[in-house]
């Protein structure tokens, strides 16, 4: 398992040695980040640890109450909180200190900060690189430093640290001989002795590296020492000495991490470091599982569960479904601890769900993982917690939606999806309406046998979405009766609730036809009335649709054509685009149905109509909708400086056409439109991307 990647921020004395909690993984936009494999204790982080003893120490020290004040003044310590300035430090403890007139304790920690600012300039984003001379100079004022006997100790820590810097192994090994190796127990004898165990390490002596980083706790070192041991050869070896060893667990807790990232990758994206582990995880993989067998079968380990837990997470990754269930099943029955037992189950019905044939009852089993999933996997501590969720949201959902996606039934389909996303992009997008009413109806009614029972109620979607949804839906196809059926139903305190709802109650048809206005506007959230705007809507156009049957002549054409600039602007390329987007905003390109109706209206108008200015309305109308998937794009050619024009199609193009033909060029409808100018400008010479 890879450790985290921290940095020396040390800002305090006492800090810091390196310490990391164990965490492998890939680092990126991918679902193999998760580790999906955990059976050790779960380790501290020293970084915070060390930063809260400096608290407490320069608390003791300087009078001051160990608060969050004091924890900020100690972590966030700079080289210019020592100026002397015409604005003087607001730190609080440097500020006590020159109060207190302790000019020791000032000078070390000026050189303590002086030492963290160069370890910090050492991190990539900095690009400095700090040569020996400059540690050599900061060592140089530690050991010229003359201090009080309460900062006897802090004042030798900052010479390891400095050391390390320096590689001074030697150095480093006198200092804690000589000094360190006699003080009573306390963390900052812990943390000289981390530094003596990283002296271990580096001469591979990890013997004696790890039992000081075992009692340590320090997570991150006994993570690189487990790097150079996930080979069969080592973890026998270590077994043998002790069947019982601590970092047995550790060994194969990133063995099987590693292993599982292996399998998810390919060997491209991996790094060099990456590479060596992964290839050679993969390459003992058979070795490594026969041993844990082995160690089953002696049954010499106290922790046999781990053992045998390991062996079914292999054969899982690898694709042995069938062999992992029985591997797991073995596990529930032997000694260990209660941790992996809670992992256990979980990676039993991970394993259960591609068999070949499954237990009897089925249903009812995955009913009941799932409650324990639910309602108690959240409590869970992490790591476990973690794992658990990792292993929901990667393993176990694809192979759930897979065992229930056999049965072709689209509501119950989804609501497996939305058990573990909680996407509901899809019922908007992806699922027909009549696919969404059925599933309205299916929960509605509570769900069919134990697992879409069990699926329903951890559904969070109520009939009040549904409503507003499938009325949504259905004004975008047009369908304004059935529409205004469902939205009626939509109540207030769910408008109330709906983030569109402020911005709909702001917005209001423009006063000009067909155009749309880009505006920056507030409104208050906190509305005092609410309307159903999406249902009044649906009124005002049924209303249209009776008055344009009994419409004749010129007022037929104006009916249909007030009609169709309705149906425009609450369409995608309109102002009032949230009436029929649900999910998209009005940046987003969406055609719907709402355009073609308008299309429909506008050549109906041209019909009924013999006045010349209602003609140029109608064609600046269809230049205006859209009428396919392909949205007119406007592209500026730099070399030659000027606009083109995509060429658009069908109706929109032939009202290109006539308006450049049929009105004339100081016309306002030129004023109007820019992208009409542009095509005139453009002398129908349309620019292709192809």
């Amino acid at each position: 398992m890879k450790p985290f990647k921290c940095y020396f921020l040390a800002i305090s004395l006492g800090l810091m040695t390196t310490s990391a909690s164990l965490a492998c993984g890939w680092y990126g936009d991918d679902p193999s980040y998760y580790d999906l494999f955990h059976c050790t204790q779960e380790l501290p982080n020293l970084a915070e640890q060390h930063t809260n003893e400096s608290a407490q120490f320069w608390a003791r020290y300087a009078g001051l109450p160990a608060d969050d004040a004091l924890l900020s003044a100690v972590r966030y310590l700079r080289m210019d909180d020592f100026e002397d300035s015409e604005e003087p430090t607001t730190n609080l403890l440097i500020t006590t200190l020159r109060e207190q007139g302790k000019t020791d304790a000032i000078a070390l920690l000026k050189i303590n900060t002086e030492l963290n600012e160069l370890v910090e300039s050492t991190q990539f984003w900095y690009y400095k690189k700090v040569t020996p001379e400059e540690y050599q100079q900061v060592l140089d004022k530690a050991n010229a430093l003359k201090v009080g006997k309460d900062l006897s100790k802090r004042l030798t820590f900052l010479k390891m640290r400095i050391l390390a810097r320096l590689n001074a192994d030697d150095a480093m090994m006198r200092l804690w001989t000589d000094e360190a190796s006699r003080w009573e127990p306390s963390e900052i004898r812990d943390r000289m002795e981390g530094y003596v165990a990283g002296i271990y390490f580096r001469k591979g002596d990890y013997d004696k590296a790890l039992p000081i980083y075992f009692r340590l706790r320090d997570g991150g070192s006994i993570s690189l020492c487990v790097n150079r041991m996930l080979d069969s050869t080592s973890i026998e070896e270590v077994y043998r000495k002790d069947p019982n060893a601590m970092i047995l667990g550790y060994i194969l807790e990133d063995y099987a991490n590693y292993f599982y990232h292996a399998s998810q990758h390919d060997y491209w994206e991996m790094d060099d470091e990456d590479y060596k582990i992964w290839t050679k995880v993969t390459r003992h993989r058979e070795a490594v599982v026969d041993l844990a067998e082995k160690v089953v079968a002696e049954g010499k380990a106290k922790d046999l569960r781990m053992w045998q837990t390991f062996v079914g997470f292999i054969q899982l990754i690898t694709g042995q479904e069938n062999a992992a269930y029985q591997s797991f099943v073995k596990a529930e029955d032997l000694p260990g601890e209660n941790s992996m037992k809670s992992l256990l189950r979980h990676y039993k019905f991970t394993a259960s769900l591609s068999l070949d044939n499954k237990p009897a009852q089925y249903d009812e089993y995955v009913a009941e993982e799932i409650r324990n999933y639910k309602e108690f996997a959240y409590y869970l501590n992490d790591p476990e917690r973690s794992v658990v969720q990792g292993l929901w949201g990667n393993e176990i959902d694809k192979r759930l939606q897979a065992y229930v996606n056999q049965r072709q039934d689209p509501s119950l389909s989804f609501l497996t999806r939305n058990l573990i996303n909680g996407n509901y992009w899809e019922l908007d997008h992806d699922m027909p309406t009549q696919q969404v009413k059925e599933l309205q109806h299916y929960i509605k009614h509570g769900g069919d046998g134990p697992l879409g029972q069990c699926l329903v109620k951890y559904c969070a979607l109520g009939q009040n979405f549904f409503n507003e949804l499938i009325g949504t839906k259905l004004i975008r196809e047009g369908n304004f009766e059935e529409a205004r059926d469902f939205l009626e139903k939509v109540p207030e305190d769910h408008l109330r609730n709906l983030g569109i709802t402020p911005y709909l109650m702001h917005r209001h048809r423009p006063d000009t036809p067909f155009q749309r206005k880009d505006r920056s506007e507030n409104w208050d959230p906190n509305m005092t009335e609410v309307d159903n705007i999406k249902y009044q809507f649906c009124l005002q156009v049924i209303s249209m649709k009776e008055w344009l049957n009994k419409a004749k002549g010129e007022e037929k054409a104006e009916v249909a054509f007030n009609l169709a600039d309705m149906l425009f602007q609450a369409s995608y390329a309109g102002d009032l685009w949230a009436i029929s987007e649900y999910s998209w905003s009005g940046a987003d390109y969406h055609y719907n149905q709402l355009n073609d109706q308008a299309e429909h209206y506008l050549q109906l108008a041209l019909d009924c109509t013999n006045d010349f200015n209602m003609k140029v309305k109608c064609y600046f109308g269809l230049a205006a909708n859209p009428t396919s998937e392909q949205e007119t794009y406007i592209r500026y050619d730099k070399d030659k400086k000027r606009y083109y024009i995509l060429t658009p199609d069908g109706p929109q193009r032939e009202a290109y056409k006539w308006l450049r033909y049929q009105t004339k060029r100081d016309s306002p409808i030129y004023e109007s439109c820019d992208w009409l100018k542009l095509y005139v400008a453009d002398n129908y010479e349309p620019y292709s991307y192809y």
